[in-house]
């Protein structure tokens, strides 16, 4: 455990430097949002244990409503699309027709073998992802001077609705023959292969319909709580300008189960329990001679490690002499020894252990405050680690092969060249043959978010003091592997 942590320092401290940041990514087929928990750093700014006289309980509870929708599609299109150069991971999905000698035209879908000629699905998909999420975060904030001066405690937890939705919009959505005149297969268009409405085709190989990683024409949603964080802090400085504290923080994993069914699933909170340590300091730089006006810093930095836990993603499809297979968990796979092909994703869709390893967030902002009144601004930095994924179980490296153009007998088998190229589709880095499983496409890789945003609130000197606020925040990154949004909120909190 304390060699994890170290290692994991050392590659954040690598990594921040611009650089060592990664180019874009194509062929995936998950991508981890940064959690709401974290995406809601700045909605708690002004919020806190402020109250912690002898005649207070020195609690301070917050209820916020936001929503945040993501801004990237572009990008993320580019994310989830196929291509293998920079030239051609545009966002797209492309599926070309006609007979080829390196494999089956296209993706094979609609396959027939009919006098020599291959005749299959084709056409161009193209994709414009987008989440959104809303929902309500509580939080509650507590002073324990009572036990310990200087000591406090604070948990969190979000109630939220995702939404997510490929909004994939097709060309050319023909079945046909190569040369365009005879009508084969079961006449399914890509929209309802890749939806995964379209029948199945049993003649004269069995092609089952897409199960997984599915482009449904709807949006998918999810309703949950997106995990819970407690945090204990200890204020070990507190002078009349400045302040210091240290705190150990936690994340409780309360979030759904990718299940793998849906491209771009709806995911709300983690499957992994993290731990970690922060430093939060604050420093008045400027007090009006009346008291009525402040200026001030707030800086805050943490460290994190989230630990491994199950979870179900899919594998796509790597080569040994062309690299990573475009859109490879779509291509059809023939299974040894029956007359079956399936979508690699139906098959490559697996229990994985999932790692997401060290985790780095800061805030610095400023405050103004003028009587009741207080205007937030501040600017946060997240980076993740690049995920740790393997596969649970092992892979059956005897049962799975690709299949040629022209397909010779209804019996596939992998020893049979002319019905399986390059025998079995092995495991991960496993290069004995011409194509192993990948991976990658079910890992997210390294995550470097820049947010801006900013507040305002407002105190009710009442009897039971009420403070009321709202404010917005955008996020931005320099490659694709982030999902970034804009949100709104809104708050409301009492101090007791």
């Amino acid at each position: 455990m304390k060699n994890r942590i170290i290692h994991g320092l050392l590659a954040a401290a690598s990594v921040m430097s611009p650089f060592m940041l990664s180019a874009d990514v194509a062929n995936k087929t998950f991508i981890a949002d940064r959690g709401t928990l974290s995406s809601n750093v700045l909605l708690g700014l002004s919020s806190g244990a402020k109250n912690c006289g002898k005649d207070s309980l020195g609690a301070n509870i917050n209820v916020a409503g936001f929503y945040r929708q993501s801004h990237n599609k572009t990008k993320l299109a580019r994310y989830f699309g196929g291509g293998t150069t920079a030239a051609n991971q545009d966002g797209t999905i492309s599926i070309a027709t006609g007979k080829t000698t390196a494999g089956q035209s296209g993706f094979g879908w609609e396959y027939d073998y009919v006098t020599d000629e291959d005749k299959s699905a084709y056409g161009t998909i193209t994709l414009n992802p987008r989440r959104i999420e809303m929902g309500a975060q509580i939080q509650w904030n507590q002073c324990l001077n009572s036990f310990v001066k200087g000591l406090w405690f604070s948990v969190a937890a979000p109630v939220v609705y995702v939404r997510t939705e490929m909004r994939a919009s097709y060309a050319t959505t023909a079945n046909a023959a190569a040369a365009g005149t005879v009508a084969v297969g079961s006449g399914n268009t890509l929209e309802q292969i890749l939806g995964g409405g379209a029948a199945g085709k049993t003649s004269p190989f069995t092609q089952n319909v897409l199960t997984n990683q599915k482009l449904t024409a709807t949006h998918n949603h999810a309703t949950g709580v997106a995990d819970v964080s407690a945090v204990l802090g200890y204020k070990f400085v507190d002078e009349a300008n400045y302040s210091f504290s240290g705190s150990l923080h936690a994340v409780i994993p309360t979030g759904n189960k990718p299940a793998g069914v849906v491209a771009f699933e709806p995911i709300y909170g983690s499957r992994n329990f993290s731990f970690g340590a922060g430093l939060h300091g604050n420093f008045n730089l400027w007090t009006s001679e009346d008291k009525k006006s402040e200026f001030n810093l707030h800086t805050c930095g943490k460290y994190s490690y989230g630990f491994g836990a199950e979870q179900v993603r899919t594998l796509g499809l790597t080569s040994t002499a062309d690299g990573v297979v475009s859109a490879g968990h779509y291509r059809l796979v023939a299974t040894n020894a029956t007359a079956i092909l399936n979508p690699l994703a139906n098959v490559s869709t697996l229990a994985v252990t999932v790692e997401p390893k060290s985790r780095l967030e800061a805030v610095a902002g400023f405050c103004y405050r003028f009587n009741r009144v207080t205007v937030d601004v501040a600017y946060n930095l997240f980076y993740n680690q690049a995920e740790n994924v393997k596969v649970k179980a092992l892979w059956n490296e005897t049962t799975y092969g690709k299949p040629l153009a022209e397909l010779s007998a209804e019996t596939l088998e992998l020893a049979d060249a002319a019905d399986i190229q390059g025998g079995a589709i092995l495991a991960p880095g496993n290069t004995a043959n011409t194509f192993a499983v990948d991976l990658s496409a079910a890992t997210t890789p390294v995550q470097l978010v820049h947010k801006v945003g900013g507040g305002v609130n407002y105190k009710f000197e009442t009897k039971l003091p009420i403070n009321m606020g709202a404010g917005a925040d955008v996020e931005l990154s320099s490659n694709n592997h982030s999902i970034n949004s804009w949100s709104v909120w809104a708050k409301i909190g009492f101090s007791f």
